[in-house]
């Protein structure tokens, strides 16, 4: 378990979890530490990894969180995940391989706030989403092109 207590944790490499939990906090008064990666992957799940995020800002390049091929779960009850695209899971094509709980907390994609996979040989992931504000930019014309006004902001509550 990491407690940021208010301070940063800049990573040259990503958290990467092969089994087990990694649980983030931040037990500071307002919340303000981060695990910050510029250009990967912040923290990836491989294996049997189970992520938790309760208070402070995983901030990442191209993901916040990344769960490969059925690898866990990812719980985010707050905080903040924001990244080009901040929570992806993709499973193993197993039912409930691999699981994402969101029920507080903020996550933000600069293209995809929350992304899964859905083909025969990958699927498999359950997504519970009861809280939270959930972002992404992602902006298309009818050509495919990224431009316009964002296109999403769902908010969950209890």
């Amino acid at each position: 378990n990491i407690d940021l207590n208010g301070h940063t944790i800049e990573l040259a490499d990503r958290f990467a979890i092969e089994s087990g939990t990694l649980v983030i906090d931040d037990t500071s008064a307002n919340a303000s530490g981060k695990v910050t990666a510029s250009n990967i992957a912040t923290v990836v799940l491989n294996k049997d990894g189970k992520f938790v995020l309760k208070h402070g800002t995983v901030e990442g390049g191209t993901h916040g969180v990344f769960a490969n091929a059925g690898a866990g779960e990812i719980q985010i009850t707050g905080g903040k995940v924001t990244a080009v695209n901040a929570v992806c899971a993709v499973g193993n094509g197993k039912p409930g391989n691999m699981k994402v709980s969101i029920s507080g907390g903020e996550i933000l994609g600069e293209n995809a706030a929350v992304i899964t996979n859905g083909s025969v040989d990958l699927g498999g992931v359950v997504v519970n989403i009861s809280g939270g504000v959930i972002t992404d930019q992602w902006r298309h014309d009818h050509r495919g092109d990224r431009s316009g006004n964002p296109c999403r902001k769902i908010t969950y509550f209890r």
